[in-house]
């Protein structure tokens, strides 16, 4: 609940989201859905083509992409960003690689540390406090 949160106020922040997975799922797709996700990708076995497809659709470069990952096939995701955070369970390969790694592990509140960094970062998270105040 609380990674699905941190993405819908990115999103309302004007940020876009993609969801670039070698895996699928109804209920990945369901739950891309509920959250807004617009670009999904799924069942992808080439995710560095993916996100530059993503790219080209959204007219943003690497250094404007924000990328996150916890296994081998998501290095290519690193390369194609400007910025990589992993999970702190993500694999040895990743952390090496990571410009943030995250206090918690996937599934557990990793996204939502991320989704608030970014908030920060763009000056947009004491607006997000104040709401949640009313």
């Amino acid at each position: 609940m609380h990674d699905g949160q941190g993405l819908v106020w990115l999103r309302k922040c004007g940020v876009e989201l993609a969801w670039i997975s070698g895996r699928g799922s109804p209920a990945t797709k369901r739950r891309a859905e509920e959250l807004g996700v617009e670009f999904l990708r799924l069942g992808c076995r080439n995710k560095r083509a993916a996100l530059e497809e993503i790219q080209r659709e959204l007219g943003i470069d690497r250094e404007r992409t924000a990328a996150m990952g916890d296994d081998l096939p998501d290095l290519a995701l690193r390369a194609g960003s400007g910025f990589f955070a992993v999970p702190s369970d993500a694999r040895p390969e990743l952390r090496e690689v990571a410009d943030h790694l995250c206090r918690q592990p996937g599934g557990r509140g990793a996204v939502r540390e991320v989704c608030e960094l970014l908030l920060r970062v763009r000056g947009q998270w004491q607006a997000i406090r104040s709401a949640a105040s009313r």
